[in-house]
Protein backbone atom coordinates (compact mmCIF):
# COMPACT_ATOMS: atom_id res chain seq x y z
CA UNK A 1 0.00 0.00 0.00
CA UNK A 2 1.32 3.44 -0.96
CA UNK A 3 2.30 5.96 1.68
CA UNK A 4 -0.13 8.89 1.45
CA UNK A 5 1.06 12.43 2.01
CA UNK A 6 -1.87 14.82 2.54
CA UNK A 7 -1.90 18.59 2.33
CA UNK A 8 -4.90 20.47 3.72
CA UNK A 9 -5.68 23.95 2.37
CA UNK A 10 -7.77 26.33 4.49
CA UNK A 11 -9.30 29.54 3.16
CA UNK A 12 -10.08 32.79 4.94
CA UNK A 13 -13.58 33.97 5.76
CA UNK A 14 -13.88 35.07 9.42
CA UNK A 15 -16.89 33.36 11.05
CA UNK A 16 -17.24 31.10 8.01
CA UNK A 17 -14.21 29.26 9.39
CA UNK A 18 -16.60 27.18 11.52
CA UNK A 19 -17.35 25.33 8.28
CA UNK A 20 -13.68 24.31 8.13
CA UNK A 21 -13.94 22.85 11.61
CA UNK A 22 -16.94 20.74 10.60
CA UNK A 23 -15.09 19.43 7.54
CA UNK A 24 -11.91 18.76 9.54
CA UNK A 25 -13.95 16.83 12.11
CA UNK A 26 -15.12 14.46 9.38
CA UNK A 27 -11.61 14.13 7.96
CA UNK A 28 -10.30 13.08 11.36
CA UNK A 29 -13.11 10.57 11.77
CA UNK A 30 -12.08 8.77 8.57
CA UNK A 31 -8.44 8.77 9.60
CA UNK A 32 -7.03 11.70 7.64
CA UNK A 33 -4.06 13.30 9.42
CA UNK A 34 -2.55 15.93 7.12
CA UNK A 35 1.22 16.19 7.11
CA UNK A 36 0.95 19.68 5.60
CA UNK A 37 -1.55 22.42 6.48
CA UNK A 38 -1.64 25.80 4.74
CA UNK A 39 -4.02 28.51 5.88
CA UNK A 40 -4.88 32.15 5.45
CA UNK A 41 -6.82 34.48 7.76
CA UNK A 42 -9.28 32.40 9.81
CA UNK A 43 -7.80 29.36 8.09
CA UNK A 44 -4.46 30.18 9.72
CA UNK A 45 -6.12 29.94 13.17
CA UNK A 46 -7.57 26.53 12.35
CA UNK A 47 -4.19 25.48 10.96
CA UNK A 48 -2.49 26.64 14.15
CA UNK A 49 -4.88 24.53 16.22
CA UNK A 50 -4.23 21.45 14.07
CA UNK A 51 -0.50 21.78 14.64
CA UNK A 52 -0.48 23.22 18.14
CA UNK A 53 -2.85 21.10 20.23
CA UNK A 54 -2.74 17.53 21.51
CA UNK A 55 -6.40 16.96 20.58
CA UNK A 56 -7.18 19.19 17.57
CA UNK A 57 -10.85 18.27 17.32
CA UNK A 58 -11.56 19.00 20.98
CA UNK A 59 -9.57 22.25 20.70
CA UNK A 60 -11.40 23.34 17.54
CA UNK A 61 -14.72 22.56 19.19
CA UNK A 62 -13.78 24.72 22.17
CA UNK A 63 -12.50 27.49 19.91
CA UNK A 64 -15.64 27.67 17.80
CA UNK A 65 -18.42 26.75 20.19
CA UNK A 66 -17.06 28.61 23.20
CA UNK A 67 -14.59 31.37 22.29
CA UNK A 68 -15.90 32.25 18.81
CA UNK A 69 -19.63 32.00 19.55
CA UNK A 70 -21.85 34.75 20.93
CA UNK A 71 -25.27 34.07 22.43
CA UNK A 72 -28.29 35.10 20.41
CA UNK A 73 -30.79 37.74 21.44
CA UNK A 74 -33.30 36.52 23.98
CA UNK A 75 -36.62 37.49 25.49
CA UNK A 76 -37.79 41.02 24.85
CA UNK A 77 -34.74 41.85 22.72
CA UNK A 78 -35.59 39.03 20.34
CA UNK A 79 -39.15 40.33 20.02
CA UNK A 80 -37.97 43.88 19.39
CA UNK A 81 -35.30 42.80 16.87
CA UNK A 82 -36.71 39.77 15.06
CA UNK A 83 -34.70 40.02 11.86
CA UNK A 84 -31.68 37.71 11.71
CA UNK A 85 -29.81 40.33 9.70
CA UNK A 86 -30.48 42.99 12.33
CA UNK A 87 -29.23 40.59 14.98
CA UNK A 88 -26.05 40.23 12.94
CA UNK A 89 -25.72 44.01 12.83
CA UNK A 90 -25.86 44.07 16.64
CA UNK A 91 -22.65 42.00 16.61
CA UNK A 92 -20.89 44.74 14.66
CA UNK A 93 -20.37 46.44 18.00
CA UNK A 94 -17.89 43.69 18.84
CA UNK A 95 -17.62 39.98 19.56
CA UNK A 96 -16.17 38.86 22.91
CA UNK A 97 -12.89 36.92 22.55
CA UNK A 98 -12.57 38.12 18.93
CA UNK A 99 -12.73 41.90 18.36
CA UNK A 100 -13.87 45.13 19.97
CA UNK A 101 -14.56 48.57 18.57
CA UNK A 102 -11.56 50.86 18.21
CA UNK A 103 -12.44 54.11 20.04
CA UNK A 104 -10.30 56.11 17.63
CA UNK A 105 -12.49 54.91 14.77
CA UNK A 106 -15.48 56.52 16.45
CA UNK A 107 -13.79 59.72 17.63
CA UNK A 108 -11.27 60.40 14.86
CA UNK A 109 -12.20 58.13 11.94
CA UNK A 110 -10.38 60.18 9.29
CA UNK A 111 -7.24 61.47 10.97
CA UNK A 112 -6.21 58.90 13.59
CA UNK A 113 -7.83 55.52 13.04
CA UNK A 114 -6.35 52.82 10.79
CA UNK A 115 -8.92 50.18 11.72
CA UNK A 116 -12.50 49.86 12.88
CA UNK A 117 -11.75 47.20 15.48
CA UNK A 118 -9.01 46.11 17.85
CA UNK A 119 -7.91 42.47 18.03
CA UNK A 120 -6.30 42.33 21.46
CA UNK A 121 -9.00 39.92 22.67
CA UNK A 122 -8.33 37.63 19.72
CA UNK A 123 -4.64 37.46 20.53
CA UNK A 124 -5.44 36.31 24.08
CA UNK A 125 -7.86 33.69 22.76
CA UNK A 126 -5.29 32.19 20.40
CA UNK A 127 -2.67 32.09 23.14
CA UNK A 128 -5.12 30.21 25.38
CA UNK A 129 -6.03 27.61 22.77
CA UNK A 130 -2.77 27.03 20.86
CA UNK A 131 0.39 25.59 22.40
CA UNK A 132 3.05 27.34 20.33
CA UNK A 133 5.80 25.12 21.70
CA UNK A 134 3.93 22.10 20.35
CA UNK A 135 3.19 23.92 17.09
CA UNK A 136 6.90 24.45 16.54
CA UNK A 137 7.95 20.96 17.62
CA UNK A 138 9.39 18.33 15.28
CA UNK A 139 6.27 16.18 15.63
CA UNK A 140 3.86 18.87 14.44
CA UNK A 141 2.62 18.85 10.84
CA UNK A 142 4.21 21.37 8.50
CA UNK A 143 2.06 24.47 8.99
CA UNK A 144 2.40 27.48 6.68
CA UNK A 145 0.36 30.69 6.76
CA UNK A 146 0.70 33.80 4.65
CA UNK A 147 0.13 37.52 4.93
CA UNK A 148 0.32 40.52 2.59
CA UNK A 149 3.10 43.06 3.11
CA UNK A 150 1.36 46.46 3.30
CA UNK A 151 4.20 48.37 1.66
CA UNK A 152 5.39 45.97 -1.05
CA UNK A 153 2.07 44.24 -1.75
CA UNK A 154 3.98 40.95 -1.84
CA UNK A 155 2.96 37.70 -0.20
CA UNK A 156 5.00 36.52 2.77
CA UNK A 157 4.93 32.92 4.01
CA UNK A 158 5.50 32.03 7.65
CA UNK A 159 6.20 28.41 8.60
CA UNK A 160 6.88 26.22 11.62
CA UNK A 161 9.67 24.26 9.88
CA UNK A 162 13.02 25.98 9.51
CA UNK A 163 11.63 28.98 11.38
CA UNK A 164 9.19 29.62 14.21
CA UNK A 165 5.48 30.39 14.03
CA UNK A 166 4.15 32.80 16.65
CA UNK A 167 0.80 34.31 17.46
CA UNK A 168 1.95 37.43 15.56
CA UNK A 169 2.17 35.43 12.33
CA UNK A 170 -1.35 34.07 12.74
CA UNK A 171 -2.63 37.56 13.58
CA UNK A 172 -0.87 39.01 10.54
CA UNK A 173 -2.55 36.49 8.27
CA UNK A 174 -5.95 37.67 9.54
CA UNK A 175 -5.37 41.43 9.76
CA UNK A 176 -7.98 42.37 7.20
CA UNK A 177 -8.09 46.13 6.62
CA UNK A 178 -9.91 48.32 7.46
CA UNK A 179 -11.61 45.99 9.94
CA UNK A 180 -8.37 45.14 11.75
CA UNK A 181 -5.08 47.00 12.14
CA UNK A 182 -1.90 45.87 10.44
CA UNK A 183 0.30 43.48 12.41
CA UNK A 184 3.93 44.52 12.83
CA UNK A 185 6.60 41.81 12.52
CA UNK A 186 10.33 42.67 12.38
CA UNK A 187 12.27 41.22 9.45
CA UNK A 188 15.67 39.55 9.71
CA UNK A 189 17.37 42.93 10.03
CA UNK A 190 15.04 44.10 12.78
CA UNK A 191 13.16 46.47 10.48
CA UNK A 192 9.43 46.74 11.16
CA UNK A 193 7.27 45.17 8.47
CA UNK A 194 3.52 45.78 8.38
CA UNK A 195 1.19 43.00 7.30
CA UNK A 196 -2.44 42.73 6.31
CA UNK A 197 -4.62 39.70 5.66
CA UNK A 198 -3.07 37.21 3.22
CA UNK A 199 -6.44 36.93 1.49
CA UNK A 200 -5.79 40.29 -0.20
CA UNK A 201 -3.19 38.50 -2.30
CA UNK A 202 -4.59 34.97 -2.44
CA UNK A 203 -7.41 33.54 -0.34
CA UNK A 204 -6.58 29.92 -1.22
CA UNK A 205 -2.99 28.96 -0.30
CA UNK A 206 -2.91 25.90 -2.57
CA UNK A 207 0.35 26.78 -4.35
CA UNK A 208 2.30 26.60 -1.10
CA UNK A 209 0.65 23.27 -0.26
CA UNK A 210 1.66 21.82 -3.62
CA UNK A 211 5.22 23.10 -3.27
CA UNK A 212 5.54 21.43 0.12
CA UNK A 213 4.01 18.19 -1.20
CA UNK A 214 6.54 18.17 -4.05
CA UNK A 215 9.34 18.42 -1.50
CA UNK A 216 8.17 15.19 0.12
CA UNK A 217 10.92 12.69 -0.77
CA UNK A 218 10.08 9.43 -2.49
CA UNK A 219 10.70 6.44 -0.20
CA UNK A 220 13.55 4.02 -0.82
CA UNK A 221 10.95 1.25 -1.15
CA UNK A 222 7.34 1.42 -2.21
CA UNK A 223 5.59 4.52 -3.47
CA UNK A 224 4.19 7.74 -2.12
CA UNK A 225 0.87 9.21 -3.19
CA UNK A 226 0.34 12.93 -2.83
CA UNK A 227 -3.08 14.43 -2.32
CA UNK A 228 -4.39 17.91 -1.63
CA UNK A 229 -7.71 18.66 0.09
CA UNK A 230 -9.12 22.17 -0.22
CA UNK A 231 -11.87 23.39 2.08
CA UNK A 232 -13.62 26.32 0.42
CA UNK A 233 -15.65 28.83 2.40
CA UNK A 234 -17.22 30.86 -0.37
CA UNK A 235 -19.67 29.35 -2.89
CA UNK A 236 -18.51 30.30 -6.36
CA UNK A 237 -21.60 29.03 -8.21
CA UNK A 238 -24.87 30.83 -7.54
CA UNK A 239 -27.58 30.40 -10.14
CA UNK A 240 -29.71 33.24 -8.78
CA UNK A 241 -29.50 36.51 -10.73
CA UNK A 242 -29.35 39.43 -8.25
CA UNK A 243 -32.55 41.47 -8.30
CA UNK A 244 -31.77 44.11 -5.68
CA UNK A 245 -28.80 45.78 -3.99
CA UNK A 246 -28.80 43.34 -1.10
CA UNK A 247 -28.50 40.38 -3.47
CA UNK A 248 -25.86 42.20 -5.52
CA UNK A 249 -23.84 42.74 -2.34
CA UNK A 250 -24.26 39.06 -1.44
CA UNK A 251 -22.88 37.97 -4.79
CA UNK A 252 -20.00 40.46 -4.80
CA UNK A 253 -18.88 39.24 -1.38
CA UNK A 254 -19.07 35.64 -2.57
CA UNK A 255 -16.98 36.32 -5.68
CA UNK A 256 -14.38 38.36 -3.81
CA UNK A 257 -13.91 35.59 -1.27
CA UNK A 258 -14.22 32.64 -3.64
CA UNK A 259 -11.08 30.89 -4.75
CA UNK A 260 -9.88 30.81 -8.32
CA UNK A 261 -9.40 27.12 -7.69
CA UNK A 262 -10.69 25.98 -11.07
CA UNK A 263 -7.77 27.72 -12.78
CA UNK A 264 -5.31 26.33 -10.23
CA UNK A 265 -6.57 22.79 -10.82
CA UNK A 266 -6.31 23.20 -14.59
CA UNK A 267 -2.70 24.28 -14.17
CA UNK A 268 -2.07 21.28 -11.93
CA UNK A 269 -3.51 18.95 -14.58
CA UNK A 270 -1.34 20.50 -17.26
CA UNK A 271 1.75 20.14 -15.08
CA UNK A 272 0.88 16.49 -14.44
CA UNK A 273 0.70 15.96 -18.21
CA UNK A 274 4.10 17.62 -18.67
CA UNK A 275 5.54 15.39 -15.95
CA UNK A 276 4.13 12.29 -17.67
CA UNK A 277 5.64 13.45 -20.97
CA UNK A 278 9.06 14.07 -19.45
CA UNK A 279 9.05 10.68 -17.73
CA UNK A 280 8.08 8.91 -20.98
CA UNK A 281 10.85 10.64 -22.94
CA UNK A 282 13.30 9.91 -20.12
CA UNK A 283 12.49 6.22 -20.49
CA UNK A 284 13.00 6.44 -24.25
CA UNK A 285 16.38 8.13 -23.75
CA UNK A 286 17.49 5.49 -21.22
CA UNK A 287 16.42 2.64 -23.50
CA UNK A 288 17.85 4.23 -26.66
CA UNK A 289 14.46 3.83 -28.32
CA UNK A 290 14.65 6.30 -31.22
CA UNK A 291 16.69 8.92 -29.33
CA UNK A 292 20.45 9.05 -29.66
CA UNK A 293 22.65 9.48 -26.61
CA UNK A 294 23.75 12.91 -27.85
CA UNK A 295 20.15 14.03 -28.42
CA UNK A 296 19.21 12.75 -24.97
CA UNK A 297 21.95 14.81 -23.33
CA UNK A 298 20.82 17.87 -25.28
CA UNK A 299 17.18 17.38 -24.22
CA UNK A 300 18.10 16.93 -20.57
CA UNK A 301 20.23 20.08 -20.60
CA UNK A 302 17.27 22.39 -21.31
CA UNK A 303 16.40 24.48 -18.21
CA UNK A 304 12.68 23.95 -18.85
CA UNK A 305 13.18 20.19 -18.91
CA UNK A 306 15.08 20.26 -15.65
CA UNK A 307 12.42 22.46 -14.09
CA UNK A 308 9.62 20.03 -15.00
CA UNK A 309 11.63 17.06 -13.74
CA UNK A 310 11.86 18.78 -10.34
CA UNK A 311 8.07 18.69 -10.02
CA UNK A 312 6.08 15.76 -8.59
CA UNK A 313 2.61 14.68 -9.57
CA UNK A 314 -0.30 15.38 -7.26
CA UNK A 315 -2.21 12.12 -7.44
CA UNK A 316 -5.53 13.27 -5.99
CA UNK A 317 -7.26 16.61 -5.57
CA UNK A 318 -10.36 17.01 -3.41
CA UNK A 319 -12.63 20.02 -2.97
CA UNK A 320 -15.06 20.51 -0.10
CA UNK A 321 -17.44 23.28 -1.16
CA UNK A 322 -20.24 24.91 0.88
CA UNK A 323 -23.83 24.58 -0.22
CA UNK A 324 -25.47 26.78 2.41
CA UNK A 325 -26.89 30.28 1.69
CA UNK A 326 -24.77 33.38 2.22
CA UNK A 327 -25.64 36.87 3.35
CA UNK A 328 -23.48 40.02 3.21
CA UNK A 329 -22.87 39.91 6.96
CA UNK A 330 -22.26 36.15 7.20
CA UNK A 331 -18.48 36.46 7.72
CA UNK A 332 -19.21 38.57 10.81
CA UNK A 333 -22.07 36.41 12.12
CA UNK A 334 -20.68 34.65 15.19
CA UNK A 335 -24.12 33.78 16.57
CA UNK A 336 -24.55 30.28 18.00
CA UNK A 337 -27.15 29.44 15.38
CA UNK A 338 -24.85 30.42 12.50
CA UNK A 339 -21.75 28.73 13.96
CA UNK A 340 -23.63 25.47 14.62
CA UNK A 341 -25.14 25.54 11.12
CA UNK A 342 -21.72 25.97 9.51
CA UNK A 343 -20.11 23.20 11.54
CA UNK A 344 -22.88 20.80 10.54
CA UNK A 345 -22.68 21.91 6.90
CA UNK A 346 -18.91 21.43 6.79
CA UNK A 347 -19.19 17.92 8.18
CA UNK A 348 -21.98 17.00 5.75
CA UNK A 349 -20.28 18.48 2.69
CA UNK A 350 -16.95 16.81 3.55
CA UNK A 351 -18.69 13.47 3.84
CA UNK A 352 -20.27 13.95 0.41
CA UNK A 353 -17.06 15.18 -1.24
CA UNK A 354 -14.84 12.42 0.15
CA UNK A 355 -17.06 9.35 -0.20
CA UNK A 356 -14.85 8.13 -3.02
CA UNK A 357 -11.70 8.62 -0.97
CA UNK A 358 -13.08 6.77 2.03
CA UNK A 359 -14.28 3.81 -0.03
CA UNK A 360 -11.00 3.52 -1.96
CA UNK A 361 -8.99 3.36 1.26
CA UNK A 362 -11.32 0.72 2.70
CA UNK A 363 -10.83 -1.43 -0.42
CA UNK A 364 -7.04 -1.00 -0.22
CA UNK A 365 -7.07 -2.05 3.44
Amino acid sequence: MANTQTALVLQGGAALGAYEYGAIKYLYEIGVRPQIVTGVSIGSFNAGVLGGTADPIAALDKLWREYFTVGGLKGLALKLIPSSKVQQIVQLGGVPNVFSLNPAALLFPITSATSIYKLSQLRKTLEKVIDFELLNSADAPHVAVHATNVQTGELKHFENKGERLTVDHLMASASIAPIAPATVIPDGDGEKQYYWDGGFYNNTPISKAINLLEQTPDPAEGTVEREVIVIELWPKVNEQIPENLEQVTDRVVELLGASKLAGDIQQMKKMDQYIDLVQAIDEMIDSGDGITEEAGRAIRSFPGWQSIRAHKKIDRKWRITPRYPMSPLSPLDFSKKAIDMRIEAGYRDAEMALKERASSREEAA
